[in-house]
């Protein structure tokens, strides 16, 4: 039980930062993250859309909408992979000092 009181808190505060990021590099202001984290059950359907949407808008290459049951399973790890993805796509990796 201790462990549930110190990782859910974290957990929830990496959710709403991903997706504060997902909703800015979108530039819309469809959802609010504490929403989505409250009602996450109702909202996760329309999460893979918005996450496919930001890989067309930084030209991810083969972008597929993800699985909407693996993010209802394990949302932190798979939106952490799209948003790495849409960040390398969008030219973050050219701005590392070489």
């Amino acid at each position: 039980m201790a462990i549930t009181l110190v990782c859910a808190p974290a957990a929830l505060f990496v959710m709403f930062s991903m997706l504060s990021e997902l909703k800015a590099f979108r530039q819309k202001d469809d959802f609010n993250p504490i929403l989505c984290i409250l009602l996450w059950i109702v909202f996760v359907w329309g999460i893979p859309a918005k996450v496919l949407e930001a890989k067309q808008m930084a030209g991810v290459p083969n972008a597929q909408a993800p699985n909407a049951i693996m993010y209802l399973l394990l949302a932190p790890y798979f939106l952490a992979g799209d948003l790495n993805q849409i960040w390398e796509a969008a030219g973050g990796a050219r701005q590392l000092p070489g």
